[in-house]
């Protein structure tokens, strides 16, 4: 009971927390530029801390129209991270920006989280696979980020067969370059295939649907160049280090009837068996999108 009782105060303070910080947003405005680095006027007796996330807005501009005075808001031209914190100043780096940031400019907090993910399309030729990816990344804006990702496609195997494939797998990857606009460094992936296709029929003349697991460490590089305010050109190369099949082919079915349950085998094969060997570049073209809640 006390574990519990633990557990559902911390999800209430949480749940709080958010909600105050969506009633009480920091605000204000921008005081200094040098480069990527930028100071606002706020600091820890309002309560920022090291990486607290700001929206950058152009100043608010006044018109007069038929004779009577109106505000038109200013518009969101970046978001940056505070980095080290005074008492009544902080100042933070510029992780995205498509027009120009001015002093005076105003600095919103955003309470909520950034997410970016996307969708990619990948090509190798040996041997030939095709997939489509849908990714989310974690830390995008950081020096040393990473990606999760789930696949859909086909690879051709030893027996000049088009094999259906899913796959999942992370990789992580460091900014040696990084600007507000693009970035350039390393990445190391790690991929997880599902090759699935029917093996040779039997003596009796059954066969099944087969599958197996492959895994193809690759090192290579990426970049990220944005194109617009929430969306990124992303284009990756990498080379694969080695492939290894972790089992392999085989079925298993589900059994209906009086015994019910699942049976599993190996694959048959009357001849030479399949094999999928990953080597050599693999190329990836993909576009990334920026979401926050007033983004």
């Amino acid at each position: 009971k006390e574990k519990s009782l633990s557990q559902a105060l911390q999800q209430i303070r949480y749940q709080m927390y958010i909600d105050l910080k969506n009633l009480y947003q920091l605000s204000s405005e921008v005081l200094n530029i040098r480069g990527n680095n930028i100071t606002l006027l706020l600091g820890k007796n309002m309560g920022v801390n090291s990486g607290t996330i700001f929206e950058i807005i152009s100043r608010d501009e006044k018109r007069t129209m038929r004779d009577r005075e109106i505000t038109i808001p200013g518009t969101s031209v970046g978001f940056i991270q505070v980095k080290t914190v005074s008492n009544d100043a902080c100042e933070g780096r510029v992780l995205r920006k498509w027009e120009t940031i001015e002093p005076g400019y105003q600095a919103h907090e955003i309470t909520g989280r950034i997410i970016t993910g996307g969708i990619s399309g990948i090509y190798g030729n040996t041997p030939i696979n095709m997939r489509l990816r849908l990714f989310g990344n974690i830390k995008p804006f950081n020096r040393f980020g990473g990606t999760i990702y789930g696949d859909i496609g086909i690879v051709e195997d030893t027996r000049d067969d088009s094999d259906f494939l899913f796959g999942l797998g992370f990789s992580l990857n460091y900014h040696l370059i990084q600007t507000s606009s693009f970035s350039l460094g390393p990445v190391l992936n790690i991929p997880f295939d599902f090759p699935m296709r029917s093996d040779d029929e039997n003596n009796e003349g059954e066969s099944h649907f087969v599958y197996k697991v492959i895994t193809s460490p690759r090192l290579g590089l990426q970049s990220e160049i944005m194109v617009s305010p929430k969306m990124d050109l992303v284009i990756r190369g990498e080379y694969v280090l080695s492939s290894s099949n972790l089992g392999n082919w085989h079925y298993t079915e589900i059994i209906v009837g009086d015994e019910e349950g699942t049976e599993s085998g190996n694959a048959n094969w009357n001849g030479t068996i399949p094999e999928i060997d990953y080597q050599g570049w693999i190329i990836t073209l993909g576009i990334r999108s920026t979401f926050f809640s007033s983004f």
